[in-house]
């Protein structure tokens, strides 16, 4: 759920939504109606109707495919409001692997079935690996790429989704949903995310 914080200039105030970190209540889509939902959800563009509302952003790493198509790390400037925007999926992979488990299937089932509803077809698709905090940034990030590729290649050659749109991104340990401590929450953060036409990551689009 957003925050709110008041901005207020002289006499007149503004309520200004802040988008708060997810926390162990993050809701994960299930199926796909709610994949769709959070897919189309618009959260509200900082900083475009008010001048003085200035969007904090982060520096972070990710690992993907650059112009060239080349694969490489790079780091990228994103608003804080689209750290956590598309939907999130509880797709689970075995430690220190992208081999997809098989309780991930019934969930990249449901995403095959969104990415055909007509309110998401034709767009591009941006399928992003996360991992939890164990071994160094660089080989998570290297990992969360292979996971965001195990997606797109369960979407291709288990659904027949077209794959020219699907753009794949690893962002390592950098966005976890929860803290990584114990088991459980690690396997939280062992996760994948979906959103449309990749807005927050132009430069390094495919």
């Amino acid at each position: 759920m957003n925050k709110y914080r008041i901005v207020c200039i002289i006499a007149s105030c503004t309520i200004i939504a802040v988008p708060a970190m997810a926390t162990e209540d993050s809701v994960f889509a299930e199926k796909a109606d709610e994949i769709v939902d959070q897919l189309l959800l618009n959260e509200e563009d900082f900083g475009k109707s008010r001048s003085f509302v200035i969007e904090p952003t982060r520096a972070i790493a990710v690992r993907a495919k650059n112009k060239q198509g080349n694969t490489q790390t790079m780091t990228v400037i994103l608003p804080e409001s689209s750290f956590y925007k598309g939907a999130k999926l509880k797709v689970e992979f075995d430690v220190n692997s992208s081999n997809l488990r098989p309780s991930a299937y019934g969930i990249l089932s449901e995403l095959g079935k969104a990415l055909e509803d007509e309110r998401v077809a034709g767009n591009r698709i941006c399928i992003k690996g996360h991992t939890d905090s164990d071994s160094d940034e660089q080989y998570n990030l290297t990992l969360s790429y292979k996971r965001a590729n195990s997606v797109k290649n369960y979407l291709g050659d288990g659904m027949g989704i077209a794959q020219e749109n699907l753009i794949t991104f690893g962002y390592g340990e950098s966005l976890p949903l929860v803290g990584n401590t114990g088991s459980i929450n690690k396997q939280k953060n062992r996760r994948v995310e979906v959103s449309l036409n990749c807005p927050e990551i132009s430069s390094v689009q495919q």
